[in-house]
This record gives structure tokens, sequence and C-alpha cells, in this order.
């Protein structure tokens, strides 16, 4: 499981093996969005996008979570 938080305005971002990517300076858009993932090995997987990273977010991504993987031992490892 992991949480993660994009922008569409940073001015700069780095993809795994690729060089530096700039955007415009005067890109003005400031939305930010965090996502939260789950990767299963036996069960559903999960993935929510928000547009904010508060608990309540969190805490309603778990509950999806066990809503889809209801018969299922969950065992999640945070980094």
């Amino acid at each position: 499981m992991d949480e993660s938080s994009v922008s569409d305005c940073s001015g700069k971002s780095r993809v795994l093996n690729t060089e530096k990517v700039t955007t415009p300076i005067n890109y003005k858009s400031k939305r930010l969005y965090s996502l939260f993932g789950f990767l299963s090995l036996n069960g559903e997987s999960l993935c929510k996008s928000t547009l904010s990273c508060k608990k309540e977010d969190f805490l309603e991504f778990l509950q999806q979570l066990r809503l889809i993987n209801a018969q299922k031992t969950l065992i999640i490892v945070q980094g």
C-alpha cells in the first residue's frame, strides 16, 4: 500500500530512468491530487484519488478496501 501526491503545476518532475522534465513557469493551475493504492496478491486491488490527503480520506480508503475484500485477511505494509 502506498500514498502519493501529484500536482499539475510543480514546474518540474522526475520519472524513473528519464531526464528531468520541466513545465512552463507561467502555468497557473494549482490542482493537487492524492492517490492511495493497494496491490493485492489474493484479493481485490484498489486505487483511490482524492483532492486532499487527510486522515478522513485515508480512513475512507481503508473502509473501501475492507468492503471489497470482506472475506480476506488483510496484511497492510506501509513504508
